[in-house]
């Protein structure tokens, strides 16, 4: 048989590699778009003892919501397909008046500008009555696994992960069944609440009917160009309000119109927790012994600072010659400044209530916390206080089409594998029964921890935290297994025959070894049947609590 020379890694693509009018202050003050999936059938026995055997796809129609029927092509629906469609995250949908600019706050922070008379049929009709969009978003190797969309890269014949700073999905439709697009020169924007801050990632798009991710480089070029932009008002921000411990916070108080009260400088390095604020005052406090007749006709030369043992106030230190004498107060502000101290106390406490939250993995606490601040934040300020005190960022584009849109860089396979195997190389060893360069390599079998029985899994992915990709694992792999992935990777994530999620991680990964000819992975399964809590709520909010669920036990 014909030797193949194949090439399975190289360099990636340099920035100089990749050329670079996103405009913050438009944006900020308001200007309101199967993957590779591995498959493991019962006819794989038969296959490993080197007969032909049939190897059944199934394939999962990929469905924006229930009501719609969606009629992209076969290609398309084989191109996008989730390995398990019980939890392939659904859109959230939003009517919205064609004939009107809208819009959309996201419950995750993003906000989507939807200009008016945007949208046309494929038959180049405007729609008359309202438009429904649907957006959805990923931002783990989670919700990249269920979705389904393919996450590699082809350059130049080589296929490589893509590590992502976040994606989103953008549709709409007329009368929920008939799907609608741009029209030429008309662009939706999209500010993508992301959280990885790094200015290296590209802009794609994926075009579903060639199957392949589009490199976008005006839009890449434009949206690191924001990015920078913007990075530097986070840097402004966290360099005045990120010098506050979350106990040293002050509360704003109403200055008492019967109290007396002073306007103080004093050194803002040394009290950052009241440099944060306009207008401070100190008012004396209520029975202040020293404050009296004589201290009040005193004429101080001096006064100085210091914190109060009772951390809520304040002991202002008069001098004057060789005399003292110290008083405590409070500070407060008048009407005219209490508001804007008001708003920025709210700043920094969800700000440092998101850093505890994240510090106690309460996800659910991060979504509420969101969630309450696109209810009570001001309009024209909440996207930027959003990625502030979510200790985030936006990514913002313009798109000009409708359909997947992500922040990606390839990366290399070199992260994860010493050595890719060669399917072809396979190929020959199974028909032929001749050895291979990777003839050492062992056979990769599963079990599961509960009863020992080998399962039969459709999808197997490998995961590394720090890396935001996914790795997964083609069927032919598992008869010549890179192991150096067994090191390199921090989970194992399968899905079974039967619909059920397995995994292993850290340990208990790094401790299976290659044994002879073969190495076997006991796998423990992740519970996503519903609750009774469960059953009570949508079958939405059940996907996102089980995808929670998941990312919760793999300690993602």
């Amino acid at each position: 048989m014909k030797k193949y020379k194949i090439k399975l890694d190289k360099q990636p693509l340099s920035e100089s590699d990749i050329s670079n009018n996103m405009n913050f202050d438009r944006f900020y003050s308001g200007y309101s778009a199967a993957g590779k999936t591995s498959w493991l059938t019962k006819g794989m026995k038969t296959f490993l003892g080197g007969t032909t055997a049939t190897i059944v796809v199934v394939t999962a129609t990929f469905v924006i919501y229930r009501s719609v029927n969606n009629k992209e092509s076969v290609a398309s629906q084989a191109f996008i397909n989730p390995p398990l469609p019980e939890l392939n995250a659904k859109s959230d949908n939003f009517l919205v008046d064609n004939t009107k600019d809208t819009t959309i706050v996201y419950k995750t922070g993003s906000i989507i500008h939807v200009p008016a008379n945007v949208f046309r049929g494929k038959d180049g009709k405007e729609p008359k009555g309202k438009v429904k969009v649907c957006y959805r978003e990923f931002h783990d190797q989670v919700d990249f696994i269920f979705s389904g969309i393919p996450m590699d890269y082809d350059s130049a014949g080589i296929k490589r992960p893509f590590e992502s700073a976040g994606m989103f999905e953008v549709l709409a439709y007329e009368n929920d069944s008939t799907p609608l697009v741009l029209k030429d020169g008309k662009t939706l924007s999209v500010n993508l609440l992301s959280h990885n801050d790094k200015n290296e990632f590209n802009v794609y798009y994926l075009d579903t009917v060639a199957k392949r991710w589009d490199f976008k480089e005006h839009e890449t070029r434009l949206h690191k160009e924001n990015l920078d932009r913007l990075s530097k008002e986070k840097e402004a921000f966290l360099a005045k309000h990120n010098l506050l411990d979350p106990g040293k916070l002050i509360v704003p108080k109403h200055a008492n119109p019967v109290l007396n009260n002073f306007v103080i400088d004093y050194d803002k390095e040394e009290f950052p927790e009241l440099a944060v604020y306009d207008g401070v005052k100190f008012e004396v406090n209520v029975n202040e012994p020293n404050y009296n007749n004589e201290f009040t006709k005193t004429v101080w030369e001096d006064v100085f600072i210091s914190r109060h043992p009772d951390g809520k106030n304040y002991i202002l230190t008069f001098k004057i010659k060789k005399q003292t004498s110290s008083i405590a107060a409070t500070p407060v502000f008048d009407e005219k400044n209490f508001e804007a101290a008001m708003n920025e106390y709210g700043k920094i406490r969800l700000h440092h209530s998101k850093i505890l939250a994240a510090k106690s993995d309460s996800i659910s606490r991060l979504e509420k916390d969101a969630d309450a601040q696109v209810m009570n934040s001001n309009f024209k300020n909440q996207r930027f206080n959003a990625y502030i005190e979510g200790g985030s960022i936006y990514r913002s584009i313009v798109i000009g089409s409708m359909g997947i849109w992500n922040f990606d860089h390839p990366c290399n396979n070199s992260q994860i594998y010493a050595s890719k195997t060669n399917p072809l190389s396979i190929i020959s060893k199974s028909l032929n029964a001749k050895g291979t360069d990777d003839s050492d390599l062992p056979i990769a079998y599963f079990m599961s921890s509960e009863n020992k029985k080998q399962l039969s899994l459709r999808a197997i992915y490998f995961v590394k935290r720090d890396v935001n990709a996914i790795f997964p694992v083609d069927m032919f792999e598992l008869i010549q297994f890179p192991t150096s992935v067994v090191d390199n990777a921090d989970i194992l994530i399968a899905i079974g025959n039967n619909l059920k999620v397995y995994y292993i991680k850290d340990e208990a990964l790094h401790s299976v070894k290659k044994e002879k000819d073969k190495m076997t992975f006991v796998l423990k399964e992740i519970d996503c049947t519903n609750t009774d809590d469960d059953r009570n709520i949508s079958a939405d909010r059940n996907i996102t609590a089980n995808l929670t669920r998941i990312k919760s036990i793999i300690d993602l």
